[in-house]
Protein backbone atom coordinates (compact mmCIF):
# COMPACT_ATOMS: atom_id res chain seq x y z
CA UNK A 1 0.00 0.00 0.00
CA UNK A 2 1.61 3.67 -0.92
CA UNK A 3 2.20 5.86 1.46
CA UNK A 4 -0.32 8.61 -0.07
CA UNK A 5 -3.09 5.93 0.15
CA UNK A 6 -2.20 4.96 4.14
CA UNK A 7 -2.06 9.24 4.67
CA UNK A 8 -5.75 9.41 2.46
CA UNK A 9 -7.03 6.62 4.98
CA UNK A 10 -5.50 8.44 8.17
CA UNK A 11 -7.41 11.73 6.81
CA UNK A 12 -10.54 9.95 6.39
CA UNK A 13 -10.57 8.10 10.04
CA UNK A 14 -9.11 11.56 11.36
CA UNK A 15 -12.39 12.80 9.53
CA UNK A 16 -14.75 10.28 11.08
CA UNK A 17 -13.97 10.75 14.39
CA UNK A 18 -10.84 10.85 15.38
CA UNK A 19 -8.23 8.06 16.34
CA UNK A 20 -8.66 6.60 20.66
CA UNK A 21 -6.04 8.13 22.66
CA UNK A 22 -3.90 5.80 25.29
CA UNK A 23 -5.43 5.17 28.58
CA UNK A 24 -2.14 6.20 30.07
CA UNK A 25 -0.30 3.99 32.81
CA UNK A 26 -0.47 3.85 36.71
CA UNK A 27 0.11 6.35 38.78
CA UNK A 28 4.05 7.15 39.93
CA UNK A 29 5.50 7.66 42.83
CA UNK A 30 3.22 5.26 45.42
CA UNK A 31 3.95 6.38 49.10
CA UNK A 32 4.97 2.71 49.72
CA UNK A 33 7.03 0.28 47.59
CA UNK A 34 8.19 -3.58 48.29
CA UNK A 35 10.71 -5.56 45.97
CA UNK A 36 11.02 -8.44 44.43
CA UNK A 37 14.26 -10.31 43.04
CA UNK A 38 15.20 -13.77 42.02
CA UNK A 39 18.01 -14.16 44.78
CA UNK A 40 15.49 -12.94 47.11
CA UNK A 41 14.27 -14.31 50.10
CA UNK A 42 10.68 -14.32 51.59
CA UNK A 43 12.19 -13.99 54.97
CA UNK A 44 13.64 -10.84 53.89
CA UNK A 45 11.81 -7.69 54.30
CA UNK A 46 11.02 -6.70 51.16
CA UNK A 47 12.62 -3.54 50.92
CA UNK A 48 15.29 -2.66 48.27
CA UNK A 49 18.15 -3.90 49.55
CA UNK A 50 16.75 -7.12 50.95
CA UNK A 51 13.78 -8.38 48.37
CA UNK A 52 11.37 -10.97 48.66
CA UNK A 53 11.87 -14.19 46.50
CA UNK A 54 7.93 -14.52 45.33
CA UNK A 55 5.06 -12.50 44.27
CA UNK A 56 2.85 -14.56 47.08
CA UNK A 57 5.28 -12.90 49.99
CA UNK A 58 4.81 -9.40 48.42
CA UNK A 59 1.07 -9.94 48.54
CA UNK A 60 0.99 -11.09 52.35
CA UNK A 61 3.10 -8.20 52.95
CA UNK A 62 1.09 -6.37 51.09
CA UNK A 63 -1.98 -7.59 53.34
CA UNK A 64 -0.27 -6.99 56.36
CA UNK A 65 -0.28 -3.25 55.57
CA UNK A 66 -3.52 -3.48 54.85
CA UNK A 67 -4.38 -5.01 58.42
CA UNK A 68 -1.89 -2.48 60.12
CA UNK A 69 -1.45 0.80 59.00
CA UNK A 70 -3.97 0.81 55.84
CA UNK A 71 -3.12 1.58 52.26
CA UNK A 72 -0.95 4.97 52.14
CA UNK A 73 -1.93 7.43 50.07
CA UNK A 74 -1.20 6.77 46.57
CA UNK A 75 -1.01 2.99 47.22
CA UNK A 76 1.85 0.30 47.29
CA UNK A 77 4.02 -1.18 44.23
CA UNK A 78 5.50 -4.30 44.24
CA UNK A 79 8.49 -3.79 42.06
CA UNK A 80 9.97 -7.25 40.44
CA UNK A 81 13.50 -7.22 39.70
CA UNK A 82 15.00 -8.39 36.18
CA UNK A 83 15.15 -12.16 35.72
CA UNK A 84 12.70 -14.85 35.78
CA UNK A 85 10.49 -16.23 37.67
CA UNK A 86 8.93 -19.66 37.21
CA UNK A 87 5.28 -20.66 38.17
CA UNK A 88 4.27 -23.53 39.21
CA UNK A 89 0.59 -22.75 40.41
CA UNK A 90 -1.32 -19.87 39.89
CA UNK A 91 -1.00 -16.22 41.99
CA UNK A 92 -3.96 -15.77 43.00
CA UNK A 93 -5.32 -12.15 44.65
CA UNK A 94 -8.80 -12.01 46.29
CA UNK A 95 -11.04 -9.03 47.56
CA UNK A 96 -8.36 -9.22 50.66
CA UNK A 97 -5.35 -7.93 48.33
CA UNK A 98 -7.56 -5.07 46.95
CA UNK A 99 -6.74 -1.41 46.42
CA UNK A 100 -8.30 1.48 45.87
CA UNK A 101 -9.10 3.99 43.07
CA UNK A 102 -6.78 6.09 45.22
CA UNK A 103 -4.42 3.92 46.66
CA UNK A 104 -4.32 0.72 43.82
CA UNK A 105 -1.71 -2.18 44.27
CA UNK A 106 0.66 -2.33 41.21
CA UNK A 107 2.93 -5.32 40.18
CA UNK A 108 5.66 -3.92 38.21
CA UNK A 109 8.63 -4.47 36.72
CA UNK A 110 11.53 -2.17 37.90
CA UNK A 111 11.88 0.46 35.70
CA UNK A 112 14.10 -0.32 32.70
CA UNK A 113 14.60 -4.26 33.82
CA UNK A 114 12.89 -7.16 32.05
CA UNK A 115 10.64 -9.35 33.95
CA UNK A 116 9.21 -12.81 32.79
CA UNK A 117 7.25 -15.05 34.64
CA UNK A 118 7.28 -18.50 33.24
CA UNK A 119 5.29 -21.68 33.04
CA UNK A 120 7.74 -23.53 31.34
CA UNK A 121 10.48 -25.91 32.31
CA UNK A 122 13.72 -24.92 30.72
CA UNK A 123 15.75 -28.22 29.69
CA UNK A 124 19.27 -28.51 29.94
CA UNK A 125 21.10 -29.18 26.31
CA UNK A 126 23.51 -30.40 27.63
CA UNK A 127 20.74 -33.65 28.29
CA UNK A 128 20.16 -34.05 24.35
CA UNK A 129 21.79 -36.75 22.83
CA UNK A 130 21.40 -39.05 19.93
CA UNK A 131 19.07 -41.47 19.42
CA UNK A 132 20.85 -45.37 20.00
CA UNK A 133 17.82 -47.42 19.93
CA UNK A 134 17.18 -49.86 16.40
CA UNK A 135 14.04 -50.21 16.81
CA UNK A 136 13.02 -46.24 17.41
CA UNK A 137 15.39 -45.65 14.12
CA UNK A 138 13.80 -47.99 12.14
CA UNK A 139 10.38 -46.16 12.74
CA UNK A 140 12.13 -42.80 11.21
CA UNK A 141 10.53 -42.85 7.61
CA UNK A 142 13.42 -40.49 6.55
CA UNK A 143 16.74 -41.89 6.30
CA UNK A 144 18.26 -38.63 6.04
CA UNK A 145 16.70 -37.77 9.41
CA UNK A 146 17.21 -40.96 11.51
CA UNK A 147 20.94 -39.84 12.35
CA UNK A 148 19.94 -36.11 13.30
CA UNK A 149 17.58 -36.44 15.81
CA UNK A 150 18.02 -36.64 19.48
CA UNK A 151 16.36 -37.58 22.57
CA UNK A 152 15.88 -36.07 26.40
CA UNK A 153 14.80 -38.23 28.54
CA UNK A 154 12.20 -35.90 30.45
CA UNK A 155 11.20 -38.87 32.83
CA UNK A 156 14.69 -38.64 34.29
CA UNK A 157 14.82 -34.99 35.16
CA UNK A 158 12.03 -35.41 37.26
CA UNK A 159 9.18 -34.29 34.17
CA UNK A 160 6.34 -36.88 34.56
CA UNK A 161 3.22 -34.96 33.48
CA UNK A 162 2.87 -34.53 29.65
CA UNK A 163 -0.76 -34.38 29.15
CA UNK A 164 -3.14 -35.88 27.12
CA UNK A 165 -3.72 -34.86 23.74
CA UNK A 166 -7.86 -35.11 23.54
CA UNK A 167 -10.37 -34.42 20.86
CA UNK A 168 -11.42 -30.79 20.37
CA UNK A 169 -13.34 -28.61 17.64
CA UNK A 170 -16.06 -27.34 16.75
CA UNK A 171 -19.43 -27.43 19.17
CA UNK A 172 -20.15 -30.73 20.50
CA UNK A 173 -16.15 -31.77 20.22
CA UNK A 174 -14.73 -29.54 22.86
CA UNK A 175 -16.97 -31.09 25.38
CA UNK A 176 -14.83 -33.45 26.33
CA UNK A 177 -11.75 -31.53 25.44
CA UNK A 178 -9.04 -31.46 28.59
CA UNK A 179 -6.52 -29.20 29.21
CA UNK A 180 -4.08 -29.12 26.36
CA UNK A 181 -0.73 -31.40 26.39
CA UNK A 182 3.32 -30.07 27.00
CA UNK A 183 4.32 -28.29 23.95
CA UNK A 184 7.80 -27.46 23.34
CA UNK A 185 9.56 -24.16 21.92
CA UNK A 186 12.91 -23.03 21.58
CA UNK A 187 13.91 -19.35 21.87
CA UNK A 188 10.24 -18.49 22.54
CA UNK A 189 8.88 -20.05 19.02
CA UNK A 190 6.82 -22.88 19.65
CA UNK A 191 7.56 -26.26 17.78
CA UNK A 192 5.79 -28.62 15.72
CA UNK A 193 4.78 -32.06 16.64
CA UNK A 194 5.56 -34.10 14.10
CA UNK A 195 3.42 -34.17 11.04
CA UNK A 196 2.26 -35.47 7.17
CA UNK A 197 2.23 -33.93 5.57
CA UNK A 198 4.78 -31.57 6.52
CA UNK A 199 3.54 -28.71 4.48
CA UNK A 200 -0.26 -28.31 3.48
CA UNK A 201 -2.68 -30.71 3.61
CA UNK A 202 -4.53 -33.97 1.49
CA UNK A 203 -8.28 -35.01 1.01
CA UNK A 204 -10.48 -37.53 2.15
CA UNK A 205 -11.23 -40.02 -0.69
CA UNK A 206 -14.76 -41.97 -1.09
CA UNK A 207 -17.17 -41.69 2.69
CA UNK A 208 -17.43 -45.19 3.18
CA UNK A 209 -19.22 -44.64 6.55
CA UNK A 210 -20.17 -41.29 7.30
CA UNK A 211 -20.57 -41.79 11.30
CA UNK A 212 -23.27 -40.35 13.68
CA UNK A 213 -23.64 -36.70 13.62
CA UNK A 214 -24.12 -34.55 16.39
CA UNK A 215 -28.02 -35.75 17.41
CA UNK A 216 -27.02 -39.38 17.62
CA UNK A 217 -26.41 -40.83 21.12
CA UNK A 218 -23.22 -42.55 20.34
CA UNK A 219 -21.56 -39.54 18.68
CA UNK A 220 -18.34 -40.00 21.02
CA UNK A 221 -18.74 -43.38 20.79
CA UNK A 222 -17.51 -44.19 17.20
CA UNK A 223 -16.66 -42.38 14.21
CA UNK A 224 -17.18 -42.46 10.67
CA UNK A 225 -14.83 -43.83 7.68
CA UNK A 226 -13.22 -42.79 4.77
CA UNK A 227 -11.36 -43.67 1.93
CA UNK A 228 -7.80 -42.37 1.26
CA UNK A 229 -5.85 -42.14 -1.77
CA UNK A 230 -2.37 -42.00 -0.41
CA UNK A 231 0.46 -44.38 0.38
CA UNK A 232 1.63 -42.85 3.65
CA UNK A 233 -0.67 -45.03 6.50
CA UNK A 234 1.19 -48.38 5.60
CA UNK A 235 4.39 -46.92 7.20
CA UNK A 236 2.15 -46.08 10.71
CA UNK A 237 1.18 -49.15 11.63
CA UNK A 238 3.36 -49.45 15.01
CA UNK A 239 1.62 -45.68 15.76
CA UNK A 240 -1.01 -45.69 18.73
CA UNK A 241 -1.89 -41.78 18.87
CA UNK A 242 -2.33 -40.49 15.96
CA UNK A 243 -4.89 -37.45 15.48
CA UNK A 244 -6.25 -36.03 12.40
CA UNK A 245 -6.52 -31.89 11.92
CA UNK A 246 -8.86 -30.40 9.60
CA UNK A 247 -12.40 -30.56 8.34
CA UNK A 248 -14.16 -33.30 7.51
CA UNK A 249 -18.01 -31.52 6.80
CA UNK A 250 -19.23 -28.16 6.74
CA UNK A 251 -16.32 -25.57 6.37
CA UNK A 252 -16.88 -23.97 9.57
CA UNK A 253 -16.90 -27.71 11.71
CA UNK A 254 -13.18 -27.59 12.44
CA UNK A 255 -12.33 -31.13 13.86
CA UNK A 256 -9.16 -32.85 15.75
CA UNK A 257 -10.58 -36.21 15.90
CA UNK A 258 -8.25 -39.58 16.69
CA UNK A 259 -7.71 -42.01 14.14
CA UNK A 260 -9.81 -45.25 15.44
CA UNK A 261 -7.97 -47.81 12.97
CA UNK A 262 -6.35 -47.91 9.42
CA UNK A 263 -7.02 -50.38 7.11
CA UNK A 264 -4.05 -50.14 4.55
CA UNK A 265 -5.19 -52.74 2.51
CA UNK A 266 -8.43 -51.07 1.89
CA UNK A 267 -7.34 -47.83 1.96
CA UNK A 268 -9.49 -46.72 4.79
CA UNK A 269 -9.54 -44.61 7.84
CA UNK A 270 -12.07 -44.88 10.95
CA UNK A 271 -12.18 -42.03 13.36
CA UNK A 272 -12.56 -42.29 16.95
CA UNK A 273 -15.38 -40.10 17.17
CA UNK A 274 -17.94 -39.18 15.32
CA UNK A 275 -18.32 -35.42 13.15
CA UNK A 276 -20.82 -32.99 14.45
CA UNK A 277 -22.42 -33.36 10.82
CA UNK A 278 -21.01 -36.96 10.20
CA UNK A 279 -18.32 -37.48 7.47
CA UNK A 280 -19.10 -35.82 3.85
CA UNK A 281 -17.83 -33.78 1.25
CA UNK A 282 -19.46 -30.17 0.91
CA UNK A 283 -19.21 -27.06 -1.03
CA UNK A 284 -16.09 -26.33 0.55
CA UNK A 285 -12.89 -28.60 0.21
CA UNK A 286 -12.47 -30.93 2.91
CA UNK A 287 -8.69 -31.06 4.32
CA UNK A 288 -6.54 -32.89 6.76
CA UNK A 289 -3.48 -33.70 7.54
CA UNK A 290 -2.33 -36.06 10.58
CA UNK A 291 0.35 -35.54 13.52
CA UNK A 292 1.85 -36.83 16.67
CA UNK A 293 3.56 -39.24 14.74
CA UNK A 294 7.10 -40.48 15.76
CA UNK A 295 7.56 -41.98 12.10
CA UNK A 296 6.92 -38.21 10.28
CA UNK A 297 9.51 -36.35 12.53
CA UNK A 298 12.12 -35.35 9.40
CA UNK A 299 12.20 -31.53 9.47
CA UNK A 300 13.84 -29.21 11.86
CA UNK A 301 11.88 -28.86 14.76
CA UNK A 302 9.75 -31.68 14.44
CA UNK A 303 9.43 -33.16 17.82
CA UNK A 304 6.94 -36.25 19.40
CA UNK A 305 6.84 -37.48 23.00
CA UNK A 306 6.81 -41.42 23.89
CA UNK A 307 4.37 -40.62 26.69
CA UNK A 308 5.23 -44.19 27.69
CA UNK A 309 8.72 -44.26 28.01
CA UNK A 310 8.87 -40.16 28.79
CA UNK A 311 11.36 -39.21 26.33
CA UNK A 312 10.71 -36.26 23.74
CA UNK A 313 12.52 -36.84 20.25
CA UNK A 314 13.51 -33.82 18.35
CA UNK A 315 14.93 -32.95 14.77
CA UNK A 316 17.32 -29.78 15.55
CA UNK A 317 17.09 -26.51 13.96
CA UNK A 318 19.18 -24.01 13.44
CA UNK A 319 18.09 -22.63 17.19
CA UNK A 320 18.41 -25.48 18.89
CA UNK A 321 22.09 -25.87 17.18
CA UNK A 322 23.36 -22.60 17.96
CA UNK A 323 22.07 -22.62 21.13
CA UNK A 324 20.30 -19.68 20.89
CA UNK A 325 17.61 -19.23 23.10
CA UNK A 326 16.23 -21.69 25.70
CA UNK A 327 14.67 -25.11 24.97
CA UNK A 328 10.99 -24.70 27.02
CA UNK A 329 8.11 -27.50 27.64
CA UNK A 330 4.66 -26.09 29.32
CA UNK A 331 4.57 -27.62 32.67
CA UNK A 332 1.73 -24.91 34.25
CA UNK A 333 -1.49 -26.12 34.66
CA UNK A 334 -3.40 -23.48 35.67
CA UNK A 335 -4.03 -19.54 35.03
CA UNK A 336 -1.11 -17.83 35.70
CA UNK A 337 -2.73 -15.25 37.31
CA UNK A 338 -6.16 -15.33 38.83
CA UNK A 339 -8.14 -12.37 40.67
CA UNK A 340 -11.38 -13.29 42.32
CA UNK A 341 -13.45 -10.14 43.78
CA UNK A 342 -10.44 -7.93 43.92
CA UNK A 343 -10.57 -4.64 43.28
CA UNK A 344 -8.03 -1.49 41.73
CA UNK A 345 -4.83 -3.60 41.07
CA UNK A 346 -2.67 -3.54 38.02
CA UNK A 347 -0.09 -5.64 36.12
CA UNK A 348 2.31 -3.38 34.40
CA UNK A 349 5.42 -3.97 32.03
CA UNK A 350 5.24 -7.80 33.02
CA UNK A 351 6.27 -10.60 30.20
CA UNK A 352 3.59 -13.84 30.98
CA UNK A 353 5.05 -16.82 28.86
CA UNK A 354 4.85 -20.35 28.86
CA UNK A 355 1.30 -22.48 30.09
CA UNK A 356 -0.77 -24.92 29.52
CA UNK A 357 -3.96 -22.99 30.49
CA UNK A 358 -4.56 -19.19 30.39
CA UNK A 359 -2.38 -16.18 31.50
CA UNK A 360 -4.79 -14.29 33.56
CA UNK A 361 -8.32 -14.85 34.76
CA UNK A 362 -9.54 -11.66 36.65
CA UNK A 363 -13.09 -12.53 37.71
CA UNK A 364 -15.63 -10.11 40.16
CA UNK A 365 -14.58 -7.09 41.63
CA UNK A 366 -13.34 -3.77 39.47
CA UNK A 367 -10.95 -2.08 37.88
CA UNK A 368 -8.12 -4.68 37.82
CA UNK A 369 -5.76 -3.28 34.79
CA UNK A 370 -2.99 -5.34 32.35
CA UNK A 371 -0.96 -2.67 31.36
CA UNK A 372 2.10 -2.55 28.48
CA UNK A 373 2.69 -6.65 29.31
CA UNK A 374 3.83 -9.18 26.79
CA UNK A 375 1.45 -12.58 27.12
CA UNK A 376 2.98 -15.43 24.78
CA UNK A 377 3.04 -18.93 24.73
CA UNK A 378 0.10 -20.16 26.23
CA UNK A 379 -2.23 -22.82 25.08
CA UNK A 380 -5.47 -22.34 26.64
CA UNK A 381 -6.07 -18.16 26.26
CA UNK A 382 -4.31 -14.69 27.64
CA UNK A 383 -7.03 -13.07 29.63
CA UNK A 384 -10.35 -14.43 30.54
CA UNK A 385 -12.64 -11.53 32.07
CA UNK A 386 -15.50 -13.03 34.05
CA UNK A 387 -15.40 -15.93 32.54
CA UNK A 388 -13.17 -18.82 34.49
CA UNK A 389 -10.58 -21.31 32.86
CA UNK A 390 -11.52 -25.35 32.31
CA UNK A 391 -9.34 -25.93 35.52
CA UNK A 392 -10.43 -23.41 37.38
CA UNK A 393 -13.29 -24.28 40.96
CA UNK A 394 -16.57 -23.84 39.74
CA UNK A 395 -17.33 -19.99 40.56
CA UNK A 396 -20.79 -18.44 41.76
CA UNK A 397 -22.79 -16.55 38.99
CA UNK A 398 -23.07 -13.98 41.71
CA UNK A 399 -19.12 -13.13 40.98
CA UNK A 400 -18.85 -13.17 37.26
CA UNK A 401 -19.80 -9.83 36.94
CA UNK A 402 -16.65 -7.76 37.82
CA UNK A 403 -16.70 -4.05 35.83
CA UNK A 404 -14.31 -1.95 34.73
CA UNK A 405 -11.26 -4.30 33.92
CA UNK A 406 -8.81 -3.38 31.22
CA UNK A 407 -6.26 -5.20 29.09
CA UNK A 408 -4.47 -2.03 27.46
CA UNK A 409 -1.61 -1.91 25.45
CA UNK A 410 -0.38 -5.42 25.74
CA UNK A 411 1.31 -7.55 23.11
CA UNK A 412 -0.54 -10.99 22.84
CA UNK A 413 0.69 -14.00 20.82
CA UNK A 414 0.98 -17.42 20.09
CA UNK A 415 -2.28 -17.98 22.11
CA UNK A 416 -3.76 -21.54 21.24
CA UNK A 417 -7.02 -20.82 21.37
CA UNK A 418 -9.28 -17.29 21.90
CA UNK A 419 -6.98 -14.45 23.33
CA UNK A 420 -9.24 -12.26 25.09
CA UNK A 421 -12.74 -12.52 26.54
CA UNK A 422 -14.78 -9.80 27.72
CA UNK A 423 -17.82 -10.63 29.81
CA UNK A 424 -19.99 -8.42 32.26
CA UNK A 425 -23.15 -6.25 32.69
CA UNK A 426 -26.19 -7.08 32.69
CA UNK A 427 -28.74 -8.40 30.34
CA UNK A 428 -31.69 -7.65 32.75
CA UNK A 429 -30.99 -3.71 33.16
CA UNK A 430 -28.59 -3.51 30.30
CA UNK A 431 -25.99 -1.71 32.88
CA UNK A 432 -22.67 -1.87 31.41
CA UNK A 433 -19.32 -3.84 32.35
CA UNK A 434 -17.80 -1.14 30.91
CA UNK A 435 -14.69 -3.79 30.88
CA UNK A 436 -12.11 -3.03 27.99
CA UNK A 437 -9.20 -4.35 25.59
CA UNK A 438 -7.98 -0.94 24.37
CA UNK A 439 -4.62 -0.14 21.92
CA UNK A 440 -3.62 -3.90 22.51
CA UNK A 441 -1.47 -6.32 19.53
CA UNK A 442 -3.22 -9.12 19.01
CA UNK A 443 -2.12 -11.80 16.73
CA UNK A 444 -1.39 -15.61 16.34
CA UNK A 445 -3.82 -17.41 18.02
CA UNK A 446 -6.26 -20.40 18.07
CA UNK A 447 -2.94 -22.42 17.09
CA UNK A 448 -4.20 -25.43 19.21
CA UNK A 449 -8.24 -24.73 19.00
CA UNK A 450 -9.04 -23.76 15.83
CA UNK A 451 -12.91 -23.41 15.57
CA UNK A 452 -14.48 -19.73 16.50
CA UNK A 453 -11.65 -18.86 19.00
CA UNK A 454 -10.63 -15.29 18.28
CA UNK A 455 -8.73 -12.55 19.10
CA UNK A 456 -11.91 -10.84 21.52
CA UNK A 457 -14.81 -12.45 22.28
CA UNK A 458 -17.22 -9.61 23.79
CA UNK A 459 -20.14 -11.20 25.76
CA UNK A 460 -22.89 -9.91 28.30
CA UNK A 461 -23.69 -5.86 27.88
CA UNK A 462 -21.65 -2.87 26.89
CA UNK A 463 -17.77 -4.14 26.80
CA UNK A 464 -15.56 -2.93 24.39
CA UNK A 465 -12.95 -2.92 22.14
CA UNK A 466 -11.01 -0.16 21.02
CA UNK A 467 -7.94 0.67 18.78
CA UNK A 468 -6.34 -3.08 18.83
CA UNK A 469 -4.64 -4.64 16.00
CA UNK A 470 -5.80 -7.72 15.30
CA UNK A 471 -4.54 -10.41 12.78
CA UNK A 472 -3.04 -13.66 11.73
CA UNK A 473 -5.31 -16.75 12.93
CA UNK A 474 -7.56 -18.97 11.54
CA UNK A 475 -10.67 -18.07 12.22
CA UNK A 476 -12.57 -14.83 12.62
CA UNK A 477 -10.98 -11.47 14.76
CA UNK A 478 -13.83 -10.42 16.84
CA UNK A 479 -17.05 -12.70 18.31
CA UNK A 480 -19.88 -10.64 19.77
CA UNK A 481 -22.79 -12.19 21.28
CA UNK A 482 -24.71 -9.94 24.17
CA UNK A 483 -25.72 -6.01 23.88
CA UNK A 484 -24.34 -2.61 23.46
CA UNK A 485 -20.87 -3.45 22.38
CA UNK A 486 -18.49 -0.91 20.76
CA UNK A 487 -16.16 -2.45 19.11
CA UNK A 488 -13.81 1.23 17.05
CA UNK A 489 -10.80 1.65 15.41
CA UNK A 490 -9.39 -1.76 15.65
CA UNK A 491 -6.84 -2.75 12.79
CA UNK A 492 -8.05 -6.27 11.47
CA UNK A 493 -6.88 -8.37 8.73
CA UNK A 494 -5.26 -11.80 7.96
CA UNK A 495 -7.81 -13.39 9.83
CA UNK A 496 -10.03 -16.32 8.67
CA UNK A 497 -6.93 -18.30 6.98
CA UNK A 498 -8.66 -21.41 7.16
CA UNK A 499 -12.22 -21.90 7.10
CA UNK A 500 -14.96 -20.12 4.90
CA UNK A 501 -18.27 -18.99 5.82
CA UNK A 502 -17.52 -16.62 8.73
CA UNK A 503 -16.11 -13.33 9.23
CA UNK A 504 -13.67 -10.84 10.50
CA UNK A 505 -16.57 -9.88 12.71
CA UNK A 506 -18.82 -12.45 13.77
CA UNK A 507 -22.45 -12.80 15.29
CA UNK A 508 -24.78 -15.31 15.06
CA UNK A 509 -27.27 -14.55 17.09
CA UNK A 510 -30.56 -14.71 15.23
CA UNK A 511 -31.67 -17.44 18.31
CA UNK A 512 -31.69 -14.48 21.08
CA UNK A 513 -33.47 -11.47 18.93
CA UNK A 514 -32.79 -9.36 22.21
CA UNK A 515 -29.46 -9.11 22.07
CA UNK A 516 -28.87 -5.76 20.02
CA UNK A 517 -27.78 -2.62 20.21
CA UNK A 518 -23.78 -2.91 19.08
CA UNK A 519 -21.91 -0.37 17.28
CA UNK A 520 -18.98 -1.47 15.07
CA UNK A 521 -17.41 2.00 13.91
CA UNK A 522 -13.92 3.58 12.59
CA UNK A 523 -12.25 0.17 12.14
CA UNK A 524 -9.88 -1.12 8.99
CA UNK A 525 -10.80 -4.33 7.59
CA UNK A 526 -7.86 -5.12 4.68
CA UNK A 527 -6.37 -8.65 3.22
CA UNK A 528 -9.33 -10.15 4.09
CA UNK A 529 -10.60 -13.17 2.06
CA UNK A 530 -8.94 -12.99 -0.98
CA UNK A 531 -8.93 -16.23 -3.00
CA UNK A 532 -11.13 -17.90 -0.46
CA UNK A 533 -14.67 -17.99 -0.89
CA UNK A 534 -17.34 -17.09 1.99
CA UNK A 535 -15.18 -15.39 4.08
CA UNK A 536 -16.88 -11.37 4.58
CA UNK A 537 -15.53 -8.43 7.04
CA UNK A 538 -18.80 -8.09 9.16
CA UNK A 539 -21.05 -10.90 9.06
CA UNK A 540 -24.08 -10.79 11.19
CA UNK A 541 -25.20 -14.17 10.27
CA UNK A 542 -28.56 -16.26 10.86
CA UNK A 543 -30.81 -13.29 11.64
CA UNK A 544 -29.06 -11.49 13.71
CA UNK A 545 -30.24 -8.02 14.58
CA UNK A 546 -30.10 -4.63 15.75
CA UNK A 547 -26.47 -3.40 14.63
CA UNK A 548 -24.95 -0.21 13.86
CA UNK A 549 -21.81 -0.47 11.08
CA UNK A 550 -20.28 3.01 10.36
CA UNK A 551 -17.43 4.90 9.20
CA UNK A 552 -15.46 1.89 8.23
CA UNK A 553 -12.78 1.69 5.72
CA UNK A 554 -13.21 -1.74 4.15
CA UNK A 555 -10.00 -2.55 1.88
CA UNK A 556 -8.95 -5.66 -0.55
CA UNK A 557 -11.68 -7.35 0.49
CA UNK A 558 -12.03 -10.60 -1.25
CA UNK A 559 -15.49 -11.30 -0.52
CA UNK A 560 -18.53 -9.21 0.95
CA UNK A 561 -17.52 -6.59 3.09
CA UNK A 562 -20.19 -6.52 4.84
CA UNK A 563 -22.89 -9.06 4.49
CA UNK A 564 -26.30 -9.64 6.32
CA UNK A 565 -27.78 -12.81 6.21
CA UNK A 566 -31.46 -12.38 6.86
CA UNK A 567 -30.84 -10.05 9.97
CA UNK A 568 -33.09 -6.60 10.78
CA UNK A 569 -32.56 -3.03 11.82
CA UNK A 570 -29.18 -3.14 10.83
CA UNK A 571 -28.10 -0.05 9.86
CA UNK A 572 -24.83 0.32 7.60
CA UNK A 573 -23.79 4.01 7.14
CA UNK A 574 -20.95 5.97 5.72
CA UNK A 575 -18.63 3.14 5.18
CA UNK A 576 -15.46 3.22 2.37
CA UNK A 577 -14.94 0.60 -0.10
CA UNK A 578 -11.63 0.60 -1.82
CA UNK A 579 -10.41 -2.47 -3.77
CA UNK A 580 -13.24 -4.76 -2.74
CA UNK A 581 -15.31 -7.20 -3.82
Amino acid sequence: MSKRFLAALLVFALALGGLPAPSGQAQEGAAKAFYVAPNGSDSNSGGPNDPFRTLEAARNAVRSLKNGEGLPAGGVTVYLREGTYPRSESFELTEEDSGTAESPIVYRAYPGETVRLSGGANLDRTGFEPVADPAVLQRIIDPAARGKVVRFDLAAHGLTDYGQISRHGYWKASDISLLPPMQLYIGGQGMTLARWPNDGTVQMGDIVDPGPTANDPDLQERGGTFKYEYDRPMYWTQADDIWLDGIFGYSWEWSYNKIASIDTENKTITLRYGEMSGIQKNWYPDFHFAENLLEEIDMPGEYYIDRNSGVLYLLPNAAFLSGNGDVTVTTLKEPMITTIGASHIRFEELALEYGRDTAAVIIGGSNVTISHCDISNFAGGAVFVNVPSKQMDPVPDDRLNGTGHLIESTHIHHIGSLAVTLNGGSAATLEPGNNRVVNSHIRDFAFYNKAYNPGVVLRGVGNQAIGNEIHDAPHPGILIFGNDHLVEFNDIYDVCKLFSDLGAIYMNAGATPQERGTVIRHNYFHHIGEGKPGVEGVYPDNLTMGLTIEKNIFYKMGNAAIKNNAGSYISATNNLFVDTY
